[in-house]
This record gives C-alpha cells, sequence and structure tokens, in this order.
C-alpha cells in the first residue's frame, strides 16, 4: 500500500538508503555522471564558484595531491603541454607576467642551490642558437670528462678549479653538444683556440662496451 504521508515518505527512504548505502551511492555517482555529461558549462561555472570561495582549501588540497602524485601530475602536465602548445605557452606568459618578482627570487635562488645544473641549461641553450646536431649533454656528464682529466685543461695540462668547456669541432651543425665532442680547458687556452683547430692532439672522453668474447667450442 502507498504512503500518502509525505514525512512517512521521507522516513521511509531515509531507512532504505541506510539499508542500501552502497546501493545508493552507486546510483547517485552514476546519476552525478550523467548529469555532468548533459550539463557540462553548468557544472564548470559550478567549479569556477566553489575555487572562488574556497580558494585556500583547493589550493591545500592540489599541494597535498601533487605531493602525494608528483610524477602522475608531471605526466599530465607534460601531456597537456604537448596537446595544447599554444594554450600552454600562453598561460606561462600570463603567470610569469603577474608573478615577476616571485619568478625572479625563485630563479636566483636555484641559480645558488644548483649552480651546474644551471650552467648546464645555458649551455644547452647556447648549443640551440648555434643550432648544434646534438644537443645532451648534462651537468653529470660534465664532471665526468672533468674527472677523467683529473680537473687539468686538455691543452696546458694546467690542475684548475675552474674548467672551461671546449668543442673540438666548433659548436654548431657539424660540432655537437656532446659528450664526445667536449674537452676541459683553461678559460685562456679555450680563448686562443676559438673556433680553430686544437693545438694539439686531444682524445675525448669515450665510453666504449666491451665486446661479448667468443662462446668457446666444445670438444667431441
Amino acid at each position: 500500500m502507498p504512503l500518502k504521508d509525505p514525512e512517512a515518505k521521507r522516513a521511509y527512504k531515509r531507512a532504505w538508503a541506510i539499508a542500501n548505502r552502497e546501493r545508493t551511492r552507486e546510483a547517485s555517482r552514476l546519476a552525478g555522471i550523467r548529469y555532468c555529461k548533459r550539463h557540462p558549462e553548468r557544472m564548470r561555472e559550478r567549479g569556477r564558484a566553489f575555487d572562488a570561495l574556497n580558494r585556500e582549501k583547493r589550493r591545500a588540497q592540489r599541494r597535498t595531491n601533487y605531493a602525494a602524485n608528483p610524477e602522475k601530475h608531471r605526466a599530465r602536465s607534460a601531456k597537456y603541454r604537448a596537446d595544447h602548445p599554444e594554450e600552454a605557452l600562453k598561460s606561462s606568459r600570463a603567470y610569469h607576467a603577474t608573478h615577476r618578482q616571485a619568478r625572479l627570487l625563485y630563479s636566483l635562488a636555484y641559480s645558488i642551490t644548483h649552480r651546474e645544473g644551471r650552467h648546464a641549461n645555458d649551455r644547452r641553450r647556447r648549443a640551440r642558437k648555434r643550432a648544434a646536431t646534438r644537443n645532451d649533454l648534462t651537468a653529470a656528464q660534465w664532471q665526468e670528462i672533468k674527472d677523467a682529466f683529473d680537473n687539468r685543461c686538455a691543452y696546458c695540462h694546467r690542475k684548475m678549479k675552474r674548467l672551461t668547456q671546449d668543442h673540438i669541432e666548433p659548436l654548431g651543425p657539424e660540432g655537437p653538444h656532446t659528450l664526445h665532442n667536449i674537452v676541459p680547458a683553461c678559460r685562456s687556452c679555450n680563448s686562443k683556440k676559438g673556433r680553430k683547430a686544437p693545438p694539439c692532439p686531444v682524445q675525448p672522453l669515450l665510453i666504449t662496451i666491451a665486446a661479448p668474447k667468443p662462446l668457446k667450442k666444445r670438444k667431441g
């Protein structure tokens, strides 16, 4: 027999929802998905309004989610930039324009704490401007080169704390910015050499893989 009293109907629905909690949640979730698909603009407006009223709460949630899943968020950001290069560029420029002071302070702090990484970025930028065919030298590889030469200049053999990167083949379309085309040099030798051939024979750092030994034939 159907219930006619509104209060009795509401009490019956509440009791049924409590007794079928999981079923009710799944039905609500599916109904919400269908509603979002039918009214995308309305849901975006609601989201913007909620973010405006709960700005700090949403920022805290984003920071927590990013800290828990950094790789996932980096991959998502990289995919968005690859799929929407123009929008990503506009967003980046707008952010830098409105947060200029904060970005300058961040760049300064990064330069102090990541000196070698910043130098490596500057050198790769210079290689891009020179249209180098390969541009993959890392800060770790540069350190490996200096260690292999015992922190000595490849030309005058003086041991120095500060060494510059000299490209055996001048940096450009024929001279890559890569491990096999760079030797350490002091500033004086690097300036004297310029874009000429090395003043003495030099051996760049070569990483070779030993060939597998041939299998011995069994006797008999």
